[in-house]
């Protein structure tokens, strides 16, 4: 894919915001720091002595370690945490076990990295911006410059002399200057980037997707994405292949993969990447497998089996880029594993709670174990890195504190430290426990770190709901194992177009949730209220939930919401052409899309399928249209120019076929712009 242009950025200062942005190509100048915070220089430079500085390869997470090289707590294990609830970034003594200090910012701070410079970059996801904090002696931190990135950061890379930083709503990685944090080029990638690393020779990158299935991989040199590595499993790639189906696919010329068809499952929730040493050049990537089931039919909730989600860990050769290894069984040791644990319904005898949204992930190179930190569960889990088939091999794993989003290494200590952001707690985990093969629960609880209780934060039915939202194996949402967090990734959709009792369903984002004329589903039954999720847990097999845990689930869908916007567009005067034609009694597009919103209307706008039930489906909201491929309830369309190209079978008003390419381009520019 071409790279984006860096367009020159615009000097803003936000009387709301209390962390303004003040950047130049090239430049970097700090904003007003947040009330209360003491006055200091606003820098994005290193201190000519780092302060602290990494205790192991610097990498992004929620949660990085370093040791100062002096001041009161020379030698010590300091911990830096993503505090999400408080909007801060704390500090921590991990070795006497106590916080030290936090500091305040304008919103929640995302990952983290520890430069060896000593500097600490912060991903502000809301801000669209990377804050510089400078450590100190005294185990505090000055804030420092903030810079401009493309729309989400999400985790942060270095590069030899530069930085990487993907951008989740853009679609991109952004490359900056080491030094002086100066913005140099924007490299599109896949949809919803995550975690990235980089290669010893800092030639390339790989890029997780939080859906899609893929791995991306960037040419650092040339700037640009080569093709990306799929992570897709069918029957016919299987240990014990169906020869049946491999001859079946040979026959009809299916090269093609597709989720749902031949029992193939796409990868989902590509949040992490680790890599070996022993062996070298092996690219382990924590993710669930899932089964939308075909199209074409209609099945009794979602997908086409009774297990839709299946946790894997994918390993790629770094030197070929090709899969080694992604599976989609579930072993006879793991069933045998599973049948105390009552939590669970798959449709057969289940045990040991499955890892269905990691979101974290290290390799301890002297053990050869894999560590993912899984999200919905509350759990670390130890899988054999050197397997051909990691996942199958679990090693041991640990109870953690609620909502655990990261985990860092801490090799001389032979530790693992844990950041559970929902209950604020940090947890060290001992790795001579790996070898032992037994966890002391005594050990654990004197092993666990609070931070200071919050003055105000988010309310008990935020903090419910969050819950509720994210748990997996809870009977009362899914009798599959499934979250509400597994299909709307971070609240929005996983790309999938799912086989339901109703016909072929996309996943619809929850992105506009609080927006009530706004509908969540395509079937005319809900706009933002309990009807909607009473129905889907009914496909789901789940049990329901009470009215207070319902109320809390709906308090935090609503947050959700984060009425982004797309960026200002290149060309006005092409996006205002777009905008008459997408108002005009000829096109018609206004008469459902009021605003680019929805109507909260159902319409037969010839799209039923086969297996639809009915004809008729709610107006999708087009705010954001451009990141939200595919399109119509079945997926059919890829991108928005196939929109444009068909009728999809008789719109009101003038087809949107017959427009010239003039017309579509500007049309194009206009939802592009929403």
């Amino acid at each position: 894919m071409a790279t984006a242009p860096i367009p020159r950025p615009t000097v803003a200062l936000a009387a709301a915001s209390l962390l303004a942005l003040t950047a130049a190509l090239g430049a970097c100048t700090g904003g007003t720091p947040p009330a209360g915070a003491v006055p200091t220089p606003k820098t994005c430079a290193a201190a000519s002595a780092p302060v602290l500085t990494p205790v192991s390869e610097p990498r992004s997470s929620t949660i990085v370690l370093g040791s100062p090289a002096s001041g009161p707590h020379k030698g010590k294990l300091l911990a830096l945490m993503a505090d999400v609830d408080a909007k801060a970034v704390v500090v921590v003594d991990i070795d006497g076990k106590k916080p030290l200090s936090s500091l305040a910012l304008s919103s929640e701070p995302g990952q983290l990295i520890l430069l060896p410079d000593g500097r600490v970059l912060v991903a502000m996801k809301r801000d669209d911006q990377l804050l510089v904090l400078h450590p100190k002696e005294d185990g505090t931190l000055a804030l420092g410059c903030s810079v401009s990135v493309g729309a989400e950061p999400a985790s942060i890379a270095l590069a030899k002399d530069e930085l990487l930083v993907t951008t989740a709503w853009s679609g991109a990685v952004d490359v900056l200057g080491l030094a002086s944090l100066d913005r140099r080029v924007s490299i599109e990638v896949a949809r919803e980037p995550r975690q990235i690393w980089v290669d010893d020779d800092g030639t390339h990158a790989f890029v997780t997707h939080a859906s899609g299935g893929l791995v991306s991989v960037v040419d650092l040199a040339a700037r640009k994405t080569e093709p990306p590595i799929e992570l897709m499993t069918g029957q016919d790639a299987a240990p014990g292949a169906d020869l049946g189906t491999a001859l079946e696919r040979a026959v009809n010329g299916k090269k093609r993969r597709v989720p749902g068809e031949d029992l193939t499952r796409v990868g989902s929730q590509g949040f992490a990447i680790a890599r070996t040493q022993r062996p070298a050049g092996r690219l382990l990537a924590p993710l669930t497998l899932v089964d939308p089931g075909p199209k074409a039919t209609r099945s009794q909730g979602y997908g086409s089996t009774s297990v839709p989600a299946i946790p894997s860990v994918a390993v790629i050769d770094e030197q070929t880029r090709k899969v080694r290894g992604i599976f989609a069984e579930v072993s006879g040791a793991t069933l045998s594993m599973m049948e105390e644990d009552r939590r669970f319904s798959f449709g057969f005898d289940t045990g040991v709670a499955p890892c269905l949204l990691p979101r974290d992930a290290v390799v301890d190179d002297p053990t050869s174990t894999l560590l993912v930190v899984c999200l919905g569960i509350d759990a670390v889990v130890a899988y054999d890195a050197a397997s051909v088939d990691p996942h199958a091999v679990e090693r041991l794993r640990w109870n953690v504190p609620a909502g655990p989003t990261g985990l860092a290494l801490d090799p001389r200590g032979r530790r693992v430290v844990v950041a559970s952001q929902h209950d604020r707690v940090i947890q060290i985990l001992r790795l001579d426990a790996i070898e032992a093969l037994e966890v002391e629960p005594e050990r654990l609880r004197e092993d666990r770190i609070a931070l200071e209780p919050l003055k105000g934060g988010p309310g008990l039915p935020f903090v419910l709901g969050r819950q509720i939202f994210h748990a997996t194996g809870d009977l009362r949402i899914s009798g599959h194992g499934l979250a509400c967090a597994s299909c709307h990734v971070d609240g929005r959709e996983d790309t999938l177009v799912w086989a339901t009792p109703d016909g072929p369903r996309r996943t619809r984002t929850l992105d506009a949730a609080a927006d009530e004329s706004t509908p969540l589903g395509w079937d005319g039954v809900s706009k933002g209220d309990r009807a909607f999720l009473e129905k889907e847990f009914v496909r789901l097999h789940g049990q329901g939930l009470r009215n207070v845990q319902l109320e809390a689930l709906l308090t935090y869908m609503a947050s959700l919401t984060s009425k982004r916007r797309a960026p200002r567009p290149t060309d006005a005067s092409l996006v205002e052409k777009g905008r008459a034609l997408f108002e005009s009694a000829a096109v018609g597009c206004a008469l459902c899309h009021v605003d680019g919103g929805a109507d909260g209307k159902q319409h037969d706008v010839g799209t039923k399928t086969t297996a639809d039930r009915s004809p008729a489906f709610d107006t999708p909201e087009l705010r954001g249209v451009a990141r939200r491929a595919p399109y119509f309830h079945d997926g059919r369309h890829a991108t928005l120019e196939a929109i444009l190209e068909d009728d999809h079978g008789g719109s009101k008003g003038e087809s949107k076929s017959m427009l010239d390419a003039g017309q579509q381009q500007a049309l194009l520019a206009f939802l592009r712009s929403l």
